[in-house]
């Protein structure tokens, strides 16, 4: 899962799936462009439902670049996220350390 989120993140995911967004029907995923962006709501389990987008990435500033790369050192650059969805896979990635350590 991390390295999927991570490839998100980086733009290099190569999903070739269709994606709705305000833009046009049909674009595909590639470099730079994200397939999702931001949190539109929950499941009825409590987890984040990311948005639709089907735009290009974004670059963070300076304080989110910090924090992506303190848990994904080689992620720089434009983004496929907010830092609302990071903090959500900073969470799961603490819960999986604790875990792992049973």
């Amino acid at each position: 899962m991390i390295f999927f989120v991570s490839m998100l993140m980086r733009g290099e995911a190569d999903l070739s799936v269709p994606v709705r967004s305000g833009s046009t029907f049909g674009e595909r995923h590639a470099a730079e462009y994200c397939a999702m962006y931001d949190i539109c709501g929950t499941r009825s389990d409590g987890k984040v439902l990311n948005c639709p987008y089907g735009s290009p990435s974004v670059k963070p500033d300076e304080l989110f670049s910090a924090k992506i790369q303190s848990l994904c050192p080689t992620i720089s650059g434009n983004v496929c996220c907010t830092e609302a969805q990071f903090e959500t896979l900073r969470s799961q990635v603490q819960q999986v350390r604790l875990i792992s350590h049973f």
